[in-house]
């Protein structure tokens, strides 16, 4: 919050209310009314009153060059990198928008327009690569999970061993992509060449029959461990007794899987998506981006490939993080 101050919506009505010249039909409504949100969602996406201004710049569609599109171009005299921009309008901030009180970027009304679920560094391009990569730093140093996540994570992760395990999510439920569901011994005939012999192994799943799905592993002479595992003494019971919030249990395994020697993600899945990143920031010994659902043979060009095959690092693809959100972080020079 130092670096990303955060205010809820009533302390910026109750701050912001009488400078912006919000009506009181809108500053005093019920926010949790169904009636009291559609009202202050239309002063939020009006502008009649030239105070305000809405942004409907989804980066799926849009990407933003900063300070202006004539100063990033100036800088990039072979032009922005066309994976970077990828199909997407290009923007900037004009004085008339700068200079406005407050700029609203509206989500979640449609897929086009509205929708944030993109990756943070590729939403633009700087001119002033330093400043590029001092935001990649902030994000990296300041928006973080609670040290809570990483406290308990700890635990399980110095049973494993940092770095001296593999680690897999495997999504099996609820995620729509339902071609990306393939069983268990079709996992490990794909990643079975980046794997040490009967390694121990860290499965981060919602599968619901772990033991009998799993089994090829265990066929294999792999040690596989999960989640309930920590429970018992098969895990050193080093979570029993220990208060976790039921809603952090997801972003536990995130930081149990960055640690491991190598991870498989699964495709289509920002929760995979986000260990990625999690391991680019840990410099982890292996920082590629793996999927459990493609055949990998060990060769680190030929394994890229295949990777990049199905998600490449362009500006419009979400779903595997662009190495440059840590690499930048750590870099003098700004990648692409």
């Amino acid at each position: 919050r130092a670096a990303v101050p955060i205010i809820s919506t009533e302390e910026f009505r109750r701050r912001e209310g009488q400078r912006l010249g919000i009506p009181p039909n809108v500053l005093d409504v019920d926010l949790r009314s169904t009636d009291g949100a559609k009202a202050w969602r239309r002063w939020l996406s009006g502008d009649d009153d030239h105070t305000r201004v809405s942004l409907p710049w989804s980066p799926l569609s849009h990407v933003i060059f900063y300070p202006s599109i004539e100063q990033v171009n100036a800088q990039f005299p072979d032009g922005v990198p066309k994976d970077f921009v990828h199909h997407r309008q290009i923007q900037e901030i004009t004085p008339s928008i700068a200079d406005k009180p407050l700029i609203v970027f509206p989500s979640c009304k449609d897929n086009s327009d509205f929708r944030f679920l993109v990756q943070v560094n590729t939403i633009a391009a700087f001119a002033d690569e330093a400043l590029s990569r001092s935001y990649k730093r902030m994000l990296r140093d300041n928006v973080h999970y609670r040290s809570i996540v990483f406290d308990i994570a700890a635990r399980v992760i110095q049973f494993m061993g940092p770095f001296n395990f593999a680690a897999f999510h495997i999504r099996r439920n609820d995620l729509q992509y339902k071609e990306v569901f393939i069983d268990a011994s079709d996992t490990l005939s794909n990643v079975q060449p980046l794997l040490k012999k009967g390694e121990r192994i860290y499965i981060a799943t919602d599968e619901s029959d772990f033991d009998n799905f799993f089994k090829p592993f265990v066929d294999q002479g792999y040690e596989i461990f999960h989640w309930n595992d920590f429970f018992t003494d098969r895990g050193g019971n080093v979570l029993t007794d220990v208060v976790i919030p039921r809603k952090l249990e997801g972003c536990i395994e995130q930081v149990i899987c960055a640690l491991a020697r190598v991870f498989f993600g699964t495709l289509e899945s920002t929760f995979s998506s986000y260990i990625f990143r999690l391991r680019g920031y840990y410099d982890a010994p292996n920082t590629e981006v793996y999927f459990h659902n493609l055949k990998y043979n060990g060769d680190v060009r030929h394994d890229r490939a295949r990777t990049y095959s199905r998600k490449p690092p362009k500006g419009q693809i979400y779903k595997s993080e662009h190495p440059s959100i840590w690499e930048d972080a750590s870099s003098a020079h700004t990648t692409w």
